[in-house]
């Protein structure tokens, strides 16, 4: 996937996702039941490399998103 860099996170999917961030260390940032649609403010997050778990029913979605 391509790499995201910005301030929010964006999660397109259905309307009973379960979200899970981590930091490049392996931490548990995130870990939320979401809407469609959903926007995450990541802004106050130390800059790095994170990643991104979405799991809609079914389907799982890894990305991989960069913290300026």
């Amino acid at each position: 996937g391509s790499e995201m860099c910005k301030e929010t996170v964006d999660i397109a999917g259905t309307d009973h996702n379960h979200i899970y961030i981590w930091s490049a260390d392996g931490s548990l940032m995130l870990d939320s039941q979401a809407g469609a649609n959903t926007t995450v403010n990541v802004s106050h997050w130390h800059p790095g490399v994170y990643f991104l778990r979405v799991e809609s029913g079914n389907a799982v979605r890894v990305e991989r998103f960069v913290k300026r």
